[in-house]
């Protein structure tokens, strides 16, 4: 809601009004946290989204070494209700090597988060 009137969204505001942060937004009577999204534009939040501000720091990527036969993947998991997957695991079963995997893992906490792998 960039196009309300008055403190939303900004620094003078401590970035507080609705702008919900995932990590940060407290929700009240009136405000329920992420009913419309998040706009996440304070520098202080981990979830700084920096397509909406410059001010954010930037976030490094860890990406795996990948021998030879491998290419680097990005594995980005989401769960709607930001409480993880619960017991739920995706397996990446190596077809070269019977028994070993790729990946056994999942969403533990959160809404989301990102993976790095040699596939």
């Amino acid at each position: 809601h960039d196009s309300i009137a008055g403190c939303y969204n900004s620094a003078v505001c401590n970035y507080d009004g609705g702008d919900c942060c995932l990590d940060t937004c407290v929700g009240n009577d009136y405000k329920v946290c992420g009913t419309d999204g998040y706009s996440c534009r304070d520098p202080k939040s981990r979830d700084c989204d920096t397509r909406l501000t410059s001010k954010c720091p930037p976030k490094p990527e860890h990406h795996p070494s990948c021998d030879i036969e491998r290419v680097p993947y990005k594995l980005n998991m989401y769960d709607s209700f930001g409480d993880g997957w619960d017991e739920t695991q995706l397996i990446l079963e190596d077809t070269k090597v019977p028994g070993a995997y790729l990946f056994h893992g999942g969403l533990k906490s959160g809404f989301k988060e990102t993976k790095y792998l040699c596939l």
